[in-house]
């Protein structure tokens, strides 16, 4: 590593299409990457991946073993002691179920009881409130693979619900191959909108260049994923 790299942490097992894979399972653009490597090259710097698992990368940039990782200020409870870089991506997360499920999930009430598919590591700030009155019962995976096979592999009937961010379920839904029996529906609730930024480290070095970085950004808003918004 060079010093003019920047370090930064991403999913070992990927998170298209904001982190993508290639052939070789190397993680190497996406909607989250691309942006930040283009700000990099105007600065003749370049953008070291390490694919790690969420936790291990909360504790690597804490340590100051990393530059950067990805997360959103809104799921930390100490988001000032970090820098940000914002690209321009929002998540959505949203229910995903089966047609066999025996209620309608259109709000978070009618959830009480159920079992949420969720990613090890992730936080659900509107979720985990209900995760932890015991009102829900999480059931971690590794992968969005994973989480999908829970689902799909469920009781017939049985109270078990996906949470996904919605452009995620997009890409690998054409990829599943789902049981002629089953018939899986999206809940029009929206369970979580989130911006997914790049955090940065508070280092001398990295608070110089984050304006740089940021003003790039800016102004090069045709990489911007989407025109949503988390406001009410």
């Amino acid at each position: 590593m060079q010093a003019s790299d920047l370090t930064m942490a991403v999913p070992d097992d990927a998170y298209p299409p904001y982190v993508v894979h290639n052939e070789q399972g190397q993680a190497i653009q996406g909607l989250l990457i691309d942006p930040l490597r283009e700000a990099l090259t105007t600065l003749d710097m370049q953008l070291e991946l390490q694919e790690l698992p969420v936790l291990r990368s909360t504790y690597m940039l804490d340590a100051g073993k990393l530059d950067a990782r990805m997360e959103s200020p809104q799921w930390l409870a100490n988001p000032d002691d970090f820098l940000w870089l914002d690209v321009g991506v929002t998540l959505e997360d949203i229910l995903v179920y089966r047609a066999d499920l025996p209620y309608a999930p259109d709000s978070l009430a009618t959830l009480e009881g159920s079992e949420i598919i969720t990613h090890l590591g992730y936080i659900y700030p509107t979720l985990d409130p209900l995760f932890r009155s015991g009102k829900l019962t999480r059931l971690d995976k590794h992968t969005e693979r994973e989480m999908i096979d829970a689902l799909l592999n469920a009781p017939a009937e049985s109270p078990r619900l996906l949470v996904v961010e919605r452009k995620v379920w997009e890409w690998y839904l054409p990829q599943i191959e789902i049981p002629p029996h089953i018939r899986l529906q999206t809940s029009p609730l929206i369970v979580g909108c989130a911006q997914l930024q790049i955090q940065l480290a508070n280092t001398a070095r990295l608070q110089a260049l984050q304006p740089r970085l940021q003003t790039w950004l800016h102004n090069n808003r045709s990489n911007r994923s989407d025109d949503a918004d988390c406001t009410e």
